[in-house]
């Protein structure tokens, strides 16, 4: 299934049950606003999970001090953060047991949020346990853990919806150990990683995929690894207008690290990577070593130098032009043309969806050994 499908059926499964978030339509609620435990885990079921509601009438501010856990040994814990409301912990887990499976947390519209001092974990111990931030909720923690140990797997991490925002203080790894773990940020959400972003840890952190999607939708980190360690399989993609953005690193050789002998890639499928910096030549090594690939789920196919175009900005108007996203002077850009590796300029404009044509004398530069 293509990943915005993906995503657009949990926003659907989600919305949908939000629109029953009235305590008196779950049969299994077991806790409202400042009755809600820092230990959600009585369990439930797929059809009837327990539930816990932040905002049942309004906006709620809890600080539950140590915690929340959602799922500790038991699935399908239930908690939805709405209407505004804040949860305040030191910790934040979704499924922490071995056996805590299924649990979901949803943070959603504009004013509610979940502030972590600590760390967050989706998936500790625990597998296919989800957090969902949506319609311009809030998420912020020090540290975040999709998929921790070698029995998390199919864990998930979806930022959704115009002004939807997670900030992660320190660094953040999906799929540390576990398998299979996903990352999803689309329709104008946005993830800031102050710090590092690896997708596959070590050693067993194998086949976890992170997917940014759509114009205005932004992943934003100081240093990106994709795969290494051990792992295998690993891989980002970048696809409708969608950016990722790399600045502020320690050294340029460790910006962006990639590990296509272990099978682990960068995917452009017409979106945009803006590391800060002249970075043309770690963007050459990278595409020589075959790190790079385009095309879509369907096929995806190892590039060269013909398949991409990138060079370094250092005029705000033509970075512009060429991606349609403002702040990006002082940035090395590159995306896939598909079907066209030489495009003319107003192709670039055209990409953006800018008005903008006849972008003057723009460089395309070619790694050659």
């Amino acid at each position: 299934m293509h990943p915005r499908q993906v995503s657009r059926f949990h926003v659907l499964a989600l919305c949908a049950s939000l629109a029953f978030a009235a305590p008196s339509a779950h049969a299994n609620l077991k806790a409202v606003d400042e009755d809600i435990p820092w230990d959600m885990d009585a369990g439930g079921t797929a059809e009837d999970r327990a539930t816990y509601i932040l905002g049942t009438t309004g906006p709620v501010t809890l600080d539950l001090g140590y915690g929340p856990m959602v799922g500790i040994n038991h699935p399908n814990n239930h908690l939805i953060i709405t209407s505004g409301s804040s949860l305040l912990g030191t910790s934040g887990y979704i499924g922490s047991g071995d056996t805590s499976n299924y649990n979901l947390v949803n943070v959603v519209g504009a004013g509610s949020s979940w502030i972590i001092e600590d760390r967050l974990d989706v998936g500790g111990d625990g597998s296919h346990n989800h957090l969902s931030v949506e319609d311009g909720a809030y998420v912020s923690t020090s540290w975040a853990y999709v998929g921790l140990t070698e029995a998390a797997h199919h864990n998930s991490l979806h930022i959704s919806g115009s002004g939807s925002r997670m900030v992660v203080q320190s660094g953040m790894t999906l799929g540390s150990t576990g398998t299979n773990n996903t990352l999803h940020i689309g329709y104008g959400g946005a993830l800031s990683v102050d710090g590092m972003l690896g997708v596959g840890g070590y050693d067993t952190g194998s086949d976890n995929a992170a997917f940014v999607y759509d114009r205005g939708s932004i992943l934003s980190v100081q240093q990106l690894g994709i795969g290494g360690y051990g792992t295998q399989r690993n891989s980002l993609t970048i696809q409708d207008a969608a950016l990722v953005r790399i600045s502020e690193y320690w050294s340029i050789d460790y910006a962006l690290m990639i590990d296509p002998e272990g099978d682990s890639f960068l995917n452009f499928a017409g979106g945009f990577l803006a590391i800060e910096g002249d970075a043309r030549d770690l963007i050459g090594d990278l595409i020589s070593q075959g790190a790079f690939r385009f095309g879509n789920e369907a096929a995806w196919t190892i590039g060269s130098a013909d398949d991409f175009i990138f060079d370094y900005f250092a005029n705000e108007a033509d970075a512009l032009a060429f991606t349609g996203y403002a702040g990006l002077a002082g940035y090395t850009i590159v995306t896939n043309m598909p079907g066209s590796p030489i495009p003319e300029p107003s192709t670039y404009a055209a990409l953006a969806g800018c008005a903008v044509l006849g972008l003057a004398a723009f460089r395309r530069y070619r790694f050659n050994r």
